[in-house]
């Protein structure tokens, strides 16, 4: 989040990476939103690409359905790093029209909202640290968009999001939720894999490797044992 491509400074974990504080994290799997609890989201799994990511390097990228759905609003889940990010829908429907949408922010994953989860956590990847633990912070945010009588009419095959935002900022698009019944709750939107260009979750499958003082501690032990060795010899 905070390096983009580059893999630098501060990004998501999963729920139980962080064993000194196993709650903290983000779910991956069906989510339900925590500004409404009747919306649900899809967060693709941490050991793959999980989230489309647009910055400088990368300005439009495409959310391709799995199959073409008629929805009378959709809602984006993602968030920004170094500061907020903004996006302009097109939507690209079965019968090879589109309609391009008005432009919406995606927020920084600090302190903004809509929410659809809180992370209360983040892991530097390089320094190998946890950072914010048990803060109300970062924040995975929601971007919906209701849709005209006409659009809802046809069914959509995917939508491209063209980005702007700061030289420094990235945004992560974890996916999309669409209202199937016009009450203004939203389900998730099975997506082709071909939606995801980055992994930005560090998982709980993954090899966590040791901080420095981690690594001391070893050290000492290894030269106990290997002392010990040489008494008994």
């Amino acid at each position: 989040m905070d390096g983009g491509t580059a893999k630098t400074g501060n990004t998501w974990y999963e729920v139980g990476v962080n064993t000194a504080a196993p709650t903290s994290g983000i779910r991956t799997g069906l989510v339900s939103g925590q500004a409404d609890s009747l919306s649900s989201y899809l967060i693709q799994p941490s050991d793959a690409r999980n989230t489309l990511m647009l910055d400088g390097a990368t300005k439009s990228g495409s959310l391709n359905f799995r199959s073409p759905l008629t929805i009378s609003a959709f809602s984006i889940v993602g968030s920004s790093g170094n500061g907020a990010g903004s996006v302009v829908p097109t939507l690209h429907f079965a019968d090879t029209t589109t309609a391009v949408l008005t432009s919406g922010v995606v927020g920084d994953w600090f302190n903004n909202t809509p929410i659809v989860e809180t992370a209360a956590g983040r892991i530097d990847i390089v320094a190998n640290t946890f950072n914010n633990v048990a803060a109300a912070n970062p924040r995975i945010l929601s971007l919906s968009y209701t849709l005209t009588a006409d659009q809802a009419s046809k069914q959509i095959a995917s939508i491209t999001l063209d980005w702007a935002g700061g030289a420094t900022t990235h945004t992560a698009i974890f996916g999309v939720s669409g209202d199937f019944t016009g009450l203004g709750h939203f389900s998730p939107i099975p997506l082709n894999v071909s939606s995801f260009n980055q992994d930005t979750i560090v998982g709980a499958s993954e090899v966590i490797v040791p901080e420095p003082g981690t690594w001391a501690l070893f050290g000492f032990g290894a030269a106990g044992l290997a002392l010990a060795r040489r008494r008994r010899a």
